[in-house]
């Protein structure tokens, strides 16, 4: 049982929101990275990523509420708990998902960069005819 001033958090209540919600990131991450592989159409691209934003948005809440109890520290692809001076890293799923996501349309953001990258190299630098 964890207890931080005048309130006590179980470790019943705890582990299981711990592991619903990695389970629920694994999952969601999963069927991403699957739907990058396959080709989707745009609909279920949009549903895929609206659930992954759900699921990243209750995945941080649920960081922000463990945070009045102990410190939270997000760091780049983990997350650090401080507790009594003692921390425990552990693989940040959202930023996976959030990874997932950007690979889920990775062929329209390849196709755009090149379009933007084509037209850079159309502009012509200007001169300068005083010189």
């Amino acid at each position: 049982m964890f207890t931080v001033g005048y309130y006590i958090i179980p470790t019943s209540l705890i582990n299981p929101l711990y592991t619903l919600g990695e389970a629920l990131c694994v999952v969601i991450l999963l069927l991403v990275l699957l739907a990058s592989f396959i080709e989707l159409n745009k609909t279920g691209k949009m549903i895929l990523s609206a659930t992954s934003l759900v699921v990243i948005i209750l995945h941080y809440y649920i960081y922000l509420l463990l945070s009045k109890y102990e410190g939270v520290t997000i760091l780049p692809l983990f997350i650090r708990e401080t507790r009594n001076g003692y921390s425990v890293y552990s693989l940040d799923y959202g930023q996976l998902l959030i990874l997932a996501v950007i690979l889920l349309y990775h062929k329209l953001l390849t196709r755009k960069l090149r379009l933007i990258i084509k037209w850079l190299k159309t502009i012509k630098p200007q001169t300068n005819k005083n010189s």
